[in-house]
């Protein structure tokens, strides 16, 4: 092994370790996706699909203010924005339903 993938291993072995230090909760179970494998990990596929479409295809990658125009698309995604996979319902409202539910 070389140098560098001795490193790059290291490097996998500790991120690794601290998702796994992130999801103790007995809830949660840690399932890691084998890379280029996105029928795996359709939620995030189509994740990133809805941002390609809804972001950043309508703003300039170059602008100046882009970091406050991502600001202001997150907003509207999880504040105004009605999703059909909640019911209608926007990410933050959903948010306290589930968290008034489990109170």
């Amino acid at each position: 092994m070389t140098i560098s993938a001795s490193c790059a291993h290291a490097r996998v072995s500790f991120k690794l370790a601290s998702i796994l230090v992130g999801v103790r909760d007995p809830h949660v179970r840690f399932r890691p996706i084998r890379p280029r494998s996105p029928h795996l990990n359709e939620k995030v596929e189509r994740s990133q699909l809805r941002d390609k479409i809804e972001f950043y295809a309508t703003v300039d990658l170059k602008a100046a203010d882009l970091g406050e125009q991502l600001k202001r698309w997150q907003h509207f995604y999880n504040y105004e924005r009605a999703h059909g996979s909640l019911g209608g319902h926007t990410p933050a409202e959903r948010w306290q339903q589930v968290a008034g539910a489990t109170a």
